[in-house]
């Protein structure tokens, strides 16, 4: 984000432009507030935008649109997994500033969450890959062009072919606006019955994040606990998952907790509690990919969580 954030103040200078606002999205994720940080100290005017000015955005966009440079959210929080609508936003943007690139973070796997970025948009995902690693990749629109600097130097080779063969083997639905609405609608309805249904059996000691039917990424289990803390549960997670033949890096990168053990970053802890966050649910949060999920029966996950 930084990267692109950079680019984006030289192609302005460049072009001797005048454009010197970058609004971004406030408490939505500490990514975001590092490169309004960093590009402040460039020149930059960063302007915060809580939840309701991203949801009325027409106001502060017809207000500033001749001097926003570019506008930096997140479409869904990779913390506790709710999805911020982005549709008001998009909108007032193509009519009011359309030059405006909008950047937008999201904590959705690439298939769940793909949407194609609109001419002045860019969408970063985080891509996870067969052997362990991942990276972060950026789907640019088509009227916005950059040369990258660091990003190729951050690459190993085979980091970037793995890369290559991920996204070349996306779904061809993916070509598609139309197709592509109906298939993502399709198989989100298929996930959020798999995932509430998870949720409602889950024992006593354990309880669903989110109330069925909220705007959630549908491409994880999320759940907390105000007697056990985050990492522990997931170390045990771990030890039941590779004694029913899953293998351990499988299990861990489909694992993921709040807990301060696990983060190892008190900022970050602080951070969270910032944003009126319950500090227990922090500490018992846990997230299962739905991949993970479905590498054990249904049944088995509900008695290793029992026990």
């Amino acid at each position: 984000m930084t990267e692109l954030g950079l680019l984006l103040v030289d192609r302005e200078r460049e072009l001797g432009g005048t454009k010197t606002i970058l609004f971004y999205g406030s408490q939505q994720d500490p990514a975001v507030e590092a490169v309004a940080k960093i590009l402040s100290g460039v020149g930059l005017d960063a302007k915060p935008l809580d939840e309701s000015e991203l949801l009325t955005s027409e106001a502060w966009l017809k207000a500033e649109a001749s001097s926003a440079l570019f506008i930096a959210v997140t479409d869904s929080d990779r913390f506790n997994g709710k999805v911020q609508d982005l549709t008001a936003l998009r909108t007032n943007r193509s009519a009011l500033a359309p030059k405006t690139p909008l950047l937008v973070l999201s904590a959705a796997t690439v298939v769940a969450g793909y949407r194609k970025p609109e001419p002045q948009e860019i969408r970063i995902h985080e891509i996870f890959l067969s052997n362990g690693s991942s990276v972060a990749a950026a789907f640019i629109g088509d009227r916005l062009r950059f040369e990258p600097r660091l990003a190729p130097i951050s690459f190993s080779t085979t980091d970037l072919e793995a890369t290559m063969q991920y996204i070349e083997a996306l779904p061809s639905f993916l070509d598609s606006a139309a197709q592509e609405a109906s298939a993502l609608e399709a198989a989100s309805t298929k996930n959020r019955i798999e995932i509430e249904s998870f949720e409602s059996a889950l024992p006593p000691n354990y309880q669903a994040y989110w109330p069925k039917g909220s705007q959630r990424l549908l491409d994880r289990v999320i759940f907390t606990s105000k007697d056990h803390d985050g990492s522990w549960t997931v170390d045990r997670i771990i030890k039941i998952l590779t004694a029913n033949g899953v293998e351990e890096a499988q299990a861990k990168r489909g694992l993921f907790t709040l807990s301060g053990c696990a983060m190892g970053d008190e900022r970050r802890q602080e951070w969270l509690r910032a944003r009126d966050e319950d500090e227990l649910k922090i500490r018992g949060l846990v997230q299962i990919s739905l991949e993970l999920i479905r590498s054990m029966p249904q049944a088995r996950w509900q008695e290793a969580l029992k026990t």
